[in-house]
């Protein structure tokens, strides 16, 4: 997959939109969390300060996010939210941008 062909802006509009509203639509529109943070990814993009704010969101839900959708066969740490909930996944996988929130909230407890 190399993303869907969509501005930049599209993703982080769809992000911002899904994150917002997480829980209070249909299951495959929380779904589309992690697939739009993925195929932003696969863009190519790079990591602008709305997506570092993203990021620290979906990090914050990764419990909830990681328990409709994992897979942890897949690389992308989107994909292994569950594994991060549980402080379970290679920190050093997460990007440099949230390993502090996610040691915070997850990690230290796991030790």
């Amino acid at each position: 997959m190399k993303g869907y062909g969509l501005p930049k802006e599209t993703y982080i509009e769809l992000l911002t939109d899904r994150i917002e509203y997480f829980g209070r639509q249909l299951p495959d529109e929380d779904f589309q969390i992690m697939d739009m943070r993925y195929a932003y990814d696969e863009e190519g993009y790079e990591v602008t300060g709305e997506l570092v704010t993203l990021d620290e969101k979906i990090i914050r839900i990764a419990k909830e996010l990681g328990a409709i959708e994992s897979d942890n066969g897949e690389e992308h740490w989107i994909w292994n939210l569950d594994a991060v909930a549980r402080g379970a996944y290679p920190i050093e996988k997460l990007p440099t941008h949230v390993r502090d929130l996610a040691k915070e909230l997850y990690y230290d407890r796991a030790a």
